[in-house]
């Protein structure tokens, strides 16, 4: 499960992640995005805390995983 999510909550949704079996990323660079949604069986896009750099990298792992059919979660 690929994860943007904030520095906030990021060890307790990669901990969520791993109790329920699936094994979490949290990369965010705009550079690594695209690719991490690609081997990924869904995304979560948290939009707690956001910067310039984080919004686009969101949506462009968003414009990917809807090109993959990768389900998405927006929280």
């Amino acid at each position: 499960m690929h994860s943007l999510t904030n520095y906030v909550v990021m060890n307790e949704t990669a901990n969520a992640v791993l109790c329920i079996g699936a094994l979490p990323v949290m990369a965010h660079a705009i550079e690594e995005v695209e690719e991490m949604v690609a081997a990924a069986g869904a995304l979560v896009l948290n939009i707690g805390t956001l910067s310039t750099d984080w919004i686009e990298a969101m949506l462009a792992a968003g414009r990917r995983a809807n090109a993959l059919g990768v389900p998405i979660i927006l929280d």
